[in-house]
């Protein structure tokens, strides 16, 4: 992987920028703030026992952190302050909001892994992040994220806690089984496995009347048996990266089929 340019380099040429800035172009950074929100507060409900409330916190600013991006590209307002804020609200949000619920909801003279592993897991969550903000991905790397990324992460966090709340079970939540989720999360997040990145695939057009199907059956179910529509989601997400690193491994063979070829042509010519 190859190292972005620093901002703070010196001898940099100056680059004149435009004065004003349309006022829409502001809107992926307020949809950024309103995430920053929703981790603040999911800490405070933590704090105060709030525990649906405090999942449904870091779930909306999960929502957040996906239409801000969206947003951006819709707009063409992509900017360096937009990318560092987001990586600042993604820390709060998918770092420490689900580290804390994590700790308050298990906070009893049995959970004391479980805090050293909050701990663990806000940490990698911030290396994860640096990684990302200063690593410039390759071409065999696009549609793909390395490793777990920190909001889905975050789902998985809580998904013991929903299991716990929602549906009575309790095995997830046992101090030494939630220390080991936390834990393996941990070592998701900062691995360099391929991961999908929906916002850089496609889709053949004989699939899309079928995905469109199953987006409907989603949306009407999510209004009967919400809870169990997101236990789904972070089961299914967790259960594709074998599948992402599959197709990775592929695409990797492909290219490197393809830069033997060309060194052969070009020998050969």
């Amino acid at each position: 992987m190859q190292e972005k340019r620093s901002w703070l380099k010196k001898g940099r040429r100056a680059v004149r920028r435009p004065q004003h800035v349309p006022i829409l172009h502001m809107l992926p950074s307020a949809v950024t703030l309103v995430g920053m929100f929703f981790g603040l507060s999911s800490v405070r409900w933590a704090a105060e026992g709030e525990w649906e409330k405090s999942c449904i916190g870091i779930i909306a600013a999960f929502g957040t952190d996906a239409l801000d991006g969206v947003l951006a590209r819709m707009l063409r307002a992509t900017s360096r302050m937009g990318a560092e804020l987001d990586s600042l609200v993604d820390m709060v949000t998918f770092g420490i909001a689900p580290a804390m619920l994590a700790y308050h909801y298990t906070q009893n003279s049995q959970a004391k892994p479980v805090w050293a592993l909050s701990l663990f897991y806000a940490m990698c969550v911030s290396l994860r992040l640096a990684r990302f903000n200063v690593t410039q991905p390759e071409k065999h790397m696009l549609g793909f994220y390395q490793g777990l990324p920190a909001a889905p992460a975050s789902l998985v966090i809580i998904t013991p806690i929903v299991l716990d709340q929602k549906f009575a079970i309790s095995f997830f939540i046992k101090p030494h089984v939630y220390s080991i989720l936390i834990f393996v999360t941990c070592l998701l997040s900062v691995s360099k496995i391929p991961t999908f990145a929906l916002k850089n695939r496609s889709l053949h057009k004989n699939v899309r009347a079928m995905v469109l199907m199953v987006f409907c059956i989603i949306i009407a179910t999510l209004s009967l048996a919400p809870w169990l529509i997101f236990i789904l989601f972070v089961v299914g997400y967790v259960s594709l990266m074998p599948m992402s690193a599959r197709q990775h491994r592929l695409r990797v063979k492909k290219f490197n089929e393809e830069n033997a070829a060309s060194a052969e042509s070009r020998i050969s010519e």
